[in-house]
């Protein structure tokens, strides 16, 4: 340096702090996929278990009738079940 003195002078950046924009557009992205698969599960568990139920209601030749008598005031289901 040769004995010459330099003064530096300190530059201030403005620092940017972001509004949390990219914060909410990241939590907003993960609550969404995991509610759609959440409801996506929930409705295949569901659309499997309908296919059981008809498998079986058909294979057992289930049936299930309802009958109402108004004038005796009495109401009752019929369960059939045929091998």
């Amino acid at each position: 340096m040769n004995g010459v003195l330099r003064k530096f002078n300190q530059i201030y950046k403005k620092e940017s702090g972001g509004d949390g924009t990219l914060f909410v557009l990241g939590a907003a992205t993960i609550l969404g996929v995991y509610l759609y698969d959440t409801i996506l599960g929930l409705k295949m568990i569901h659309d499997k278990r309908e296919a059981v139920r008809y498998k079986f209601g058909k294979h057992l030749k289930l049936s299930l009738r309802p009958s109402v008598d108004p004038f005796a005031r009495k109401a009752g289901i019929g369960l059939q079940l045929y091998f």
